[in-house]
């Protein structure tokens, strides 16, 4: 495989797998957890058993594959082994604003939104199983996931900024 067709698919993977990690994001926030609270409990304790773990398994991964195409990317171009340079360019900023921010996105992901998931769904487990004591539980939580998600979108279109910023200087 030639070199450039090497960076150009590590590029695209990179770009896809964000823009896949973001907007799901912004769906589950927007459109999905808005609709969960609709389901009347019988339906929604399953629901959220079922999405809740896979859901946060996907984004995770996203995550992953991102941050590592994004390094991948860094070293194929050069611009890593020239840091110094690189940093001397509106560019090499851009990119590691961003490069921080995904990162810091990536530990609140693993640190805050899957424990609270997880918890999410041990409770509702429970509650199908008569154990009504962590029912108080589930409002603090779902605001918790909520206002995780809308700072995962703040400062996700932080990130496309930059990116964009990034691609044109």
């Amino acid at each position: 495989m030639p070199f450039d067709v090497l960076r150009w698919l590590v590029q695209y993977l990179h770009v896809l797998s964000g823009v896949l990690w973001f907007g799901a994001g912004f769906y589950v926030t927007l459109v999905q957890l808005p609709a969960l609270v609709t389901l009347p409990p019988a339906q929604r304790v399953p629901a959220i058993a079922a999405l809740g773990p896979r859901q946060v398994r996907y984004i995770v991964r996203l995550a992953e594959i991102t941050i590592g195409f994004g390094i991948f990317n860094a070293i194929l171009t050069g611009r890593l082994a020239r840091l110094g340079e690189t940093l001397g360019s509106l560019w090499g900023w851009a990119i590691l604003i961003g490069t921080i921010l995904a990162i810091g996105l990536y530990v609140l992901l693993q640190t805050g939104v899957k424990p609270a998931v997880f918890r999410i769904v041990a409770v509702a487990r429970a509650t199908q199983h008569g154990d009504v004591a962590g029912l108080a539980e589930l409002p603090a939580l779902a605001q918790r996931i909520r206002t995780l998600g809308f700072v995962q979108m703040g400062v996700g279109a932080i990130i496309v900024l930059l990116m964009v910023t990034a691609r044109f200087s």
